[in-house]
C-alpha cells in the first residue's frame, strides 16, 4: 500500500514540470482575427448632430419647449432655495435673539422692533400676548374679557362643506 502511494506521488512530482511547460506554452495575446468584431450595419446614426440634423417643425417645437421649461424650472428651484435660506436665516436670528434676552420684556421689545414683513417675530408677539392675556385671566380662559380670535376656515365655493 505504501508503494502506491510512493507510486502515486512520484508519477505527480514527474507531471508538474511538464504541466508548468504547458502553462507557459500558452500565448498572452489573442490572434488578431479574434481581436476584431463584425459589427451589423444597422444604417441608423443615433448621434445627437444626426438627430438635430433631421428634426422636423414639430420635434422642434418640442426641443424647444422642453428645452425653456427645463430652464424655468432651474430657475424656479435655485430662487426658491434662495428664499428657504433667507427665511431660515431670519427665524435663527429671532429665535436666538429672544432666547438670549434677560427678561420678557426686552424680548417683547426686541420683537416689536422687527419689521413688519417679518413674520417669526409676530409670531413670537402674539404668543406673549396670549401668555399676558392668559395670566391676566388667571387661567380662566372662558372667562376673558377678551374673546378669542378663532380663524374658521371659509366655505368652499359652490356651497360644499
Amino acid at each position: 500500500m505504501s508503494q502506491d502511494n510512493t507510486l502515486i506521488a512520484s508519477a505527480a512530482d514527474a507531471a508538474a514540470p511538464a504541466a508548468a511547460m504547458v502553462a507557459t506554452n500558452i500565448p498572452l495575446t489573442a490572434p488578431a482575427a479574434a481581436a476584431q468584431t463584425v459589427q451589423p450595419d444597422t444604417g441608423a446614426d443615433f448621434s445627437f448632430q444626426s438627430v438635430m440634423n433631421h428634426m422636423g417643425p414639430v420635434n422642434w417645437a418640442v426641443f424647444i419647449a422642453l428645452v425653456i421649461m427645463s430652464i424655468v424650472s432651474w430657475y424656479y428651484t435655485v430662487m426658491k432655495a434662495i428664499k428657504l435660506l433667507r427665511i431660515r436665516g431670519r427665524a435663527d436670528r429671532v429665535t436666538t435673539t429672544f432666547w438670549q434676552t434677560s427678561n420678557a420684556q426686552e424680548a417683547i421689545r426686541f420683537m416689536e422692533e422687527q419689521p413688519g414683513w417679518e413674520p417669526f417675530s409676530k409670531i413670537a408677539l402674539d404668543c406673549a400676548q396670549s401668555a399676558a392675556h392668559h395670566q391676566k385671566s388667571e387661567g380662566r380662559l372662558a372667562e376673558a374679557s377678551e374673546p378669542l380670535r378663532v380663524h374658521r376656515p371659509r366655505p368652499a365655493p359652490g356651497g360644499g362643506p
